[in-house]
């Protein structure tokens, strides 16, 4: 039996959501940036009195708009991240559970493989590799089932009165054997 090598998560799943979080914290900093911009009274007046003045409001109202504007992106920054990884953990965790159920009926012996993911979902190739070896395994059983019937058959044709037709059904169940024998070592393999 050969294995399937692949990759069970979709390539671009790790870059876009390290491009998605980026973006968030990009969008967050900007929108602290202008949030201090909009705060701040400017600069006005050309004297040095003015400026002085500015300055002063500036000192009075610099860490606690700083402290509340921050404490406000933070916490908005931490609810869009977590809300992001949720959105894109449910992508795996869903199809991991779904195939976790699949594998369990497919291993009790249910082996129609019926089952499929929703389109946007993560791990569809861990799906398409649990289906072909259901498949093969399908397979592997009816030709099993079908040996059997065929020594089952010549098992009961047997009554010992008819030489020729004793050596057949002998020679026809030898065969199946050796058949069943080389399903069973391909499978061990």
């Amino acid at each position: 039996m050969q294995f399937i090598e692949a990759s069970f998560t979709r390539p671009y799943y790790r870059r876009k959501l390290f491009f998605s979080t980026l973006v968030i914290v990009v969008l967050a900093s900007l929108c602290a940036a202008a949030g201090l911009l909009a705060v701040f009274p400017s600069v006005s007046g050309a004297c040095y009195g003015a400026v002085i003045t500015t300055l002063h409001a500036f000192e009075r109202m610099l860490v606690p708009t700083i402290a509340t504007l921050f404490a406000v992106m933070t916490g908005l920054l931490a609810l869009a991240v977590s809300f992001l990884h949720l959105f894109y953990s449910h992508r795996i965790a869903g199809p991991a559970f779904r195939l976790g159920q699949e594998a369990a009926r497919i291993g009790s012996g249910d082996l129609r493989a019926d089952f499929r993911l929703r389109r946007k979902d993560n791990l569809t190739d861990l799906e398409d590799s649990l289906k072909q070896v259901a498949c093969r395994y399908r397979e592997t059983v009816d030709a099993l089932e079908q040996l059997t019937s065929v020594l089952d058959r010549q098992a009961a044709s047997l009554d010992g009165s008819n030489r020729p037709a004793v050596e057949k059904a002998v020679r026809e169940m030898t065969v199946a054997a050796a058949a069943m024998e080389k399903i069973v070592s391909e499978i061990r393999a």
